[in-house]
């Protein structure tokens, strides 16, 4: 069984309805975005919506929930495009993503030429995300890793009167015959309202529209091309390939704390904390992190703006202690004093080796 420590996720307290359908934008999530951004079906107005019978459209759910296991199983290869509205102003990106249900993605941006040869690798235990024009391997847990039990949320709230489902039109993207399926929350202000293209062959999910509670059209997400049920190569979500001298940090922690004191309290447990630490760092912040039951506390480190430590760190009282083991370039990883714990930063090996050693 997988250690939740392997899985750390960032998990925003928001309504059911934002929590349980992000699983269908993990895919999506910093990639692609639908046709133009004023593309697609126009979002009704608020007096429109307060018109609606709380009752779904059968044909709306049986399209969702083909789509949610099409999620989970459908492997996928294809370009993207990812349009946000920020202030007014449009921003654009193009991608080439392979995706092998909730099990791995892997996302090669093309465009635009700032973003042109970043990579993000996610082989469901580790993300990492290569930005060349900074020589910087930024390495995580997985995000596609929670993908699974948002889908099962998601299937355990359908037949709930929270929101809304209807077909409210049909399309074609990529060469492939769409519904259009909108959901919209029945509280009010509505939460944000999603529009999902849905190939009824297969379930998959080809474009999302999202909405903020004014009606306006914030984000889309739509692929050019794609093949389904691709073959791929397992290779393809080996960690990326980085040139001699990268500089590999921690993905930044949400959420962050001033000290480790309101991360216990938060948590409900002392953390493990070193005694050493590497010439010239010192604690950032802290962060709290939850996981299928399971709290997580993140310590991050920092020594100047480039170098950064992230220790994260959860009780498994019943696992044994273990020797420190280095998976992966730049993480080290162990079982000791009653917790398993996870060190990702820019350090040498024998320097995180030693921050474990004196963690108590």
């Amino acid at each position: 069984m997988r250690s939740p420590i392997s899985t750390i996720l960032k998990t925003s307290k928001t309504t059911c309805i934002r929590a349980v359908l992000a699983a269908a934008l993990i895919a999506t999530a910093g990639t692609a975005i639908g046709g133009p951004l004023n593309a697609g079906h126009v979002r009704p107005n608020r007096a429109q919506r307060q018109t609606y019978v709380s009752q779904s459209d059968p044909a709306a759910v049986s399209l969702i929930t083909m789509m949610l296991r099409a999620e989970s199983t459908m492997n996928i290869v294809g370009t993207q495009v990812t349009q946000v509205n920020r202030n007014g102003n449009l921003v654009q990106s193009i991608q080439y993503v392979t995706r092998a249900g909730d099990h791995a993605l892997r996302m090669d941006y093309l465009q635009p030429r700032n973003l042109n040869g970043e990579r993000i690798v996610d082989d469901g235990t580790y993300r990492w995300r290569y930005i060349p024009k900074r020589n910087t391997l930024q390495v995580g847990p997985s995000t596609i890793s929670k993908l699974d039990g948002r889908i099962r949320q998601l299937m355990n709230h359908l037949n709930r009167q929270t929101f809304t489902m209807r077909v409210v039109g049909s399309d074609n993207i990529a060469g492939h015959d769409c519904q259009i399926v909108e959901v919209d929350s029945l509280t009010v202000p509505p939460v944000v309202m999603r529009q999902f293209w849905i190939d009824p062959t297969n379930g998959a999910q080809l474009r999302i529209n999202q909405y903020d509670n004014t009606g306006t059209l914030t984000s889309a997400s739509y692929y050019m091309t794609i093949t389904y049920n691709a073959a791929i190569n397992p290779s393809q979500f080996a960690q990326p390939q980085t040139p001699q001298g990268v500089n590999v940090v921690p993905r930044p922690a949400a959420n962050p704390l001033s000290n480790v004191e309101q991360a216990e309290v938060s948590a409900g447990f002392s953390a493990l904390q070193p005694t050493y630490l590497p010439q010239g760092f010192k604690f950032q912040s802290a962060s709290v992190m939850s996981f299928k039951g399971y709290k997580i506390i993140g310590l991050r480190y920092v020594n100047g703006v480039n170098d950064v430590l992230s220790l994260f760190e959860t009780p498994e009282k019943n696992r044994p202690l273990s020797t420190i083991v280095h998976p992966r370039t730049g993480v080290a990883q162990a079982t000791i004093s009653g917790f398993r714990v996870i060190i990702v930063g820019s350090a040498a090996d024998s320097d995180l080796d030693q921050m474990i050693n004196s963690l108590h």
